[in-house]
């Protein structure tokens, strides 16, 4: 076996190594692709979610209002049953 037989075969063992890895991180790249359309895809979805169920600020507010003034009634009339 001459030199340029060993040389010929060492750089068809490496050339393998480097299209196998190659191939590798091709098939990486090519799956984090479809898994970064996935997430984008649910992270719309949970935009049009989040604006079609969330409470507005003046919404909530009129709420608490409106809560306060029934705790409020609720008190006085206890005040009054306490002053009998």
């Amino acid at each position: 076996m001459d030199i340029q037989t060993i040389i010929n075969g060492l750089l068809a063992a490496v050339s393998g190594l480097v299209g196998w890895f190659g191939l590798e991180i091709w098939s990486t790249v090519k799956a984090q692709r479809v898994e970064m359309a996935t997430i984008r895809h649910e992270l719309y979805e949970l935009r049009e979610e989040m604006a079609s169920t969330r409470v507005h600020r003046e919404d909530f507010k009129e709420a608490l209002r409106e809560v306060k003034e029934m705790l409020n009634r609720i008190i006085e009339k206890l005040e009054r049953k306490a002053d009998k």
